[in-house]
């Protein structure tokens, strides 16, 4: 994500350290009818003073409504995990956070401490206070990209016992995009434990490419001058994926995974390389995954020059088997591939089994994102989930100037935001029905969604634009609430490794009351999150 000044950055993303990290940590891994409710008790007093600034999402996604009927997150717990929280300290002195606030760091006085790490997450907190005002946020920094600390970071946030967790975060790489692997472990953990993941999608659309294998030339002789090796076509008789308009001193991070083993040492090692205006290579990934386990490789570099960067992947000569092949490009969503395929874009870890995922529409238009990331998973489930607003008025990142962001427009931009917006609407809906377990907060936003795509869930929206619909008992329930009894039915084939029931059906706990029988729903009501229950 970005803010209003193009021009800078984002810190918590952009930074040499943060985003070499990510690179050393890979290689340190061995890788609802609806009743009438009493109103709520505020947990504190948020009426002393107005928030100074309100993201346009509160009033979009119905939000504001939900406040007026009193209910605005009271006895909910919001964790967020990200990188950073500068300035969180005055946005409490502005009423822009609350001043309640718990926080926990995993990064060292010398790698930043709680304040280290950037502003992205006060941002995310910013958005969710704006959602669920009288919601308790549970604030966990760790570095962008170390395993460990993440890990680490939800436990800690499980023993605050939570109800949702945001990540608007998402690695380069770190899993197959199938939900296998360490960071979607953990956070199917949470699904098991009644916590509700939200996750961004990514920003990487325009920085994605995957495809099958295919080589009908052999390698670049700036890459191969003796002509023996082997070398992805990217286009017919085309093995450069350039990545234009670099600036010097700007960093790249290139990942790249390809089909093979994850439970077990990957049995091929491809190489990825990068080189500046098709010269000889430049820099060279050297991942062994005969040590790291996984099949990634990835280029992290700081280049010295502006102009053209170009991708080259190779396979040993002795590789007949044409794999799937995938990469990204991190992390500034002005860059992107000359080819490149949107479809599948999909960042880990919002590929875990157990997490809600929101893209991104601007909230001017409801038009989505060039940038947001799309499904399906690698496994063929759809996603993301939901779609939110962007580029909304923030303190941290500055006022929106009603351009989309993906047309160089500022505000709070990107899947992140989005994703706070989601978070903040989960938590009051847990605060008006607090019985509801993570699959029926799951199915109420499903369900309330308004479509922005096809008539089903789609790649592109996923079931459509988050929406909360009238507030609990402020009027007639209808069709697209949550019946008292529904039944739910994921929409994806469950991967082989994984547990889940084909149905369920869950009866929420509040009875209508002075309330017609509810009709049944007229369409199919969706699960795609594949849960434990």
């Amino acid at each position: 994500m970005k803010n209003v000044d193009r021009s800078t950055k984002i810190e918590d993303q952009n930074s040499a350290g943060n985003c070499r990290s990510l690179a050393v940590s890979i290689l340190l891994l061995s890788l609802a009818a609806l009743a009438t409710l009493p109103l709520l008790t505020p947990t504190r007093d948020t009426s002393a003073a107005p928030l100074q600034i309100v993201s346009q999402g509160v009033e979009l996604t119905g939000a504001g409504a939900w406040h007026d009927a009193g209910i605005r997150g009271a006895g909910v717990k919001i964790g967020i995990l990200d990188a950073g929280f500068q300035d969180y300290e005055t946005r409490i002195e502005q009423n822009e956070l609350p001043a309640d606030v718990i926080t926990h760091t995993l990064r060292t006085p010398t790698q930043g401490g709680f304040s280290g790490g950037g502003k992205h997450g006060t941002v995310m907190a910013e958005i969710a206070f704006d959602m669920a005002p009288d919601a308790q946020f549970c604030l966990v920094n760790t570095l962008p990209s170390d395993v460990d600390q993440f890990i680490q970071a939800v436990d800690w946030l499980m023993e605050q016992e939570v109800d949702v967790i945001l990540y608007s975060r998402n690695w380069l790489i770190g899993s197959s995009g199938d939900g296998r692997g360490p960071l979607t472990a953990k956070i199917d953990e949470t699904a098991d434990q009644g916590i509700l993941w939200i996750n961004s999608a990514g920003d990487a659309a325009r920085r994605h490419w995957q495809g099958v294998w295919e080589d009908l030339d052999g390698c670049p002789e700036a890459i191969d001058p003796a002509g023996t090796g082997s070398c992805l076509n990217f286009a017919p008789n085309d093995d450069w994926n350039d990545i234009a308009a670099v600036d010097a001193e700007q960093l790249l991070a290139v990942g790249l995974t390809w089909a093979d083993r994850w439970e077990q040492n990957a049995e091929v090692d491809y190489n990825l390389a990068l080189s500046f205006q098709k010269r000889s290579t430049s820099w060279l990934s050297s991942n062994d995954p005969g040590v790291l386990n996984y099949p990634v490789e990835s280029i992290v570099e700081t280049v010295p020059d502006a102009g053209t960067y170009n991708v080259v992947v190779s396979r040993p000569p002795d590789e007949t088997q044409a794999r799937q092949i995938e990469l990204f490009l991190g992390w500034d969503i002005d860059l992107e591939f000359e080819y490149q395929v949107a479809e599948g874009s999909i960042m880990t870890p919002a590929d875990a089994q157990g997490a809600l995922v929101v893209g991104a529409v601007h909230w001017s238009n409801d038009r989505l994102e060039a940038f947001s990331s799309r499904g399906p998973a690698n496994d063929g489930r759809i996603k993301p989930d939901l779609v939110a607003p962007d580029g909304v008025d923030t303190v941290t990142y500055w006022l929106s100037d009603g351009t989309p962001c993906d047309a160089g427009g500022s505000g709070a931009c990107g899947t992140g935001p989005a994703a706070a917006h989601a978070a903040g609407a989960a938590a009051l809906v847990k605060s008006a029905f607090p019985t509801y377990s993570v699959a029926e907060i799951a199915a109420f936003l499903h369900n309330q969604a308004r479509d922005l795509g096809s008539t089903e869930p789609d790649n592109d929206f996923g079931w459509g634009q988050l929406q909360l619909g009238p507030a609990p008992g402020q009027a007639t329930p209808t069709a697209t609430d949550v019946p008292p009894t529904m039944t739910l039915t994921p929409t994806a084939t469950t991967p082989p490794d994984a547990t889940a029931t084909p149905t369920s059906t869950i009866s929420p706990s509040v009875t209508p009351s002075n309330t017609p029988e509810a009709e049944p729903l007229g369409h199919t009501v969706f699960l795609p999150l594949i849960l434990k229950e």
